[in-house]
């Protein structure tokens, strides 16, 4: 199932006509940070790197990013959200997604994702 989203979210399709309008970098993240903490067992305090522009893709904006935590010990894990319409649609971590990280890279080497 979590393969079938990613694949539905990081493959090539056509962009649906409303996705609303493209949100700047600081909304982006202000509505995917919280949502991708609340997907972890224990909220703890976590720092996000978000060095890749956002793509237009067929559920809303997306992109990869990064996130480290040292209560938790985790250093740069992979994290990718979608948003629409000023909500996120589909957060995902690296590490609950195995697959996540090769998609990511994957498509910053295919040029699909690009650094800011």
């Amino acid at each position: 199932m979590i393969i079938l989203t990613l694949a539905a979210l990081l493959a090539p399709a056509p962009v649906l006509a409303d996705l609303g309008p493209e949100p700047a970098m600081e909304e982006f993240a202000a509505l995917a940070e919280p949502a991708l903490v609340a997907k972890l067992r224990r909220p703890v305090p976590v720092t996000f790197k978000w060095p890749y522009k956002l793509t237009a893709g067929p559920a809303g904006y997306y992109t990869c990013g990064l996130a480290s935590s040292p209560k938790k010990g985790l250093k740069d894990a992979w994290v990718s959200a979608v948003v629409a319409h000023g909500q996120a649609v589909n957060v995902q971590w690296s590490t609950m997604n195995g697959m996540l990280a090769y998609s990511c890279k994957q498509e910053i080497r295919k040029g699909k994702i690009v650094a800011r």
